[in-house]
């Protein structure tokens, strides 16, 4: 059959759907349902049409990362952590008691107001049990927020990813991942995640959306794997030890990592490498294993305060040659 005549039997096929439904909610609901459908059928016709796949209608691309966080919403708790996860904290007055998890990926500050109206949240605890002495509590996250992958893949990394490998260490939901497939022109985006409930999400979500032929996500620890490292044009980490490691292995990850990068790499940093060598106790030269490319927020930008601060965590590095 030719593809003339298969649209025209789909549009008749389709118009004898609508004649049996009467009602207008069951036609808003249906509406919505061809909506979805049409737009994942779109993506998935989308991710075999270049040469890297690459998705140029950024409403559909839009609307899937959107329909990416909501499930993410309902497949974890609120505080995104992994059952039985454990964390370590580099800063004193960071501990158990005193800090919560609180996705960005999924939740935007707008979502953590909401919560803690609704009492899912609250933002403060008590120094002293049934006193009033109360003080806020440490938000922190693990992932970086689409904002921020925004900024990365248009801004700080625009023009710079056509043909290139793109390695997340970390992966853990995979934001970085969904907004590089996307977003960007990268021939392959690797993510390395410790954590076999992370690795497990992160795989479900990219083999539901047909999303295989450019990431792939492996579940083990990046020091098995300095290949990648070497073969890795940009290298992506987002608070990627400092959390979950002792000060001698994390330590002992950068040193790994400084010894792997190849020169004319890029590396993008949510903090700066500076803060998080430094959390580390870390005696690496990075004057001598790196040149920031400083990077500079464009005016045309409608920004909150907020935003801006997180816009300014990003940093961008290139791979000095070896000497």
């Amino acid at each position: 059959m030719e593809d003339d005549d298969c649209l025209e039997t789909a549009k008749q096929d389709f118009l004898g759907i609508l004649r049996n439904l009467n009602h207008k909610r069951d036609l808003e609901s249906f509406q919505t349902f061809v909506n979805e459908a049409t737009n994942i059928q779109l993506d998935y016709i989308s991710s075999l049409s270049s040469d890297f796949n690459h998705v140029d209608n950024r409403e559909l691309a839009d609307t899937t990362i959107a329909k990416i966080i909501h499930e993410l919403r309902e497949m974890v708790p609120i505080t995104a952590e992994a059952p039985n996860e454990k964390f370590t904290f580099p800063v004193s007055d960071f501990t158990p008691e005193t800090t919560i998890h609180v996705d960005s990926f999924l939740y935007t500050d707008e979502n953590v107001d909401k919560l803690c109206d609704e009492g899912k949240l609250s933002r403060s605890y008590c120094v002293e049990c049934g006193s009033r002495n109360i003080r806020e509590l440490h938000f922190i996250t693990h992932s970086a927020s689409p904002l921020a992958l925004r900024y990365i893949f248009d801004h700080a990394l625009k023009g710079k990813t056509d043909g290139k490998v793109i390695l997340e260490i970390g992966s853990r939901l995979g934001g970085v991942l969904y907004f590089g497939y996307f977003y960007s022109q990268a021939k392959k985006l690797i993510g390395v995640e410790l954590n076999p409930f992370f690795a497990k999400l992160q795989k479900g979500i990219v083999e539901k959306y047909n999303m295989q032929n450019r990431i792939d996500v492996i579940q083990d620890d990046v020091l098995n794997h300095k290949e990648l490292l070497q073969l890795a044009d940009i290298i992506i980490m987002h608070n990627v030890f400092q959390f979950f490691h002792s000060i001698s292995t994390q330590q002992h990850l950068w040193s790994f990592i400084r010894e792997n990068t190849r020169p004319s790499a890029l590396l993008v940093t949510i903090p700066s490498l500076k803060e998080q060598l430094s959390d580390a106790s870390s005696d690496i030269d990075l004057k001598n294993w790196v040149k920031e490319v400083k990077l500079k927020i464009p005016n045309d930008w409608i920004l909150t305060e907020e935003d801006g601060d997180i816009l300014s965590s990003v940093h961008l590095y290139w791979v000095r040659e070896d000497e």
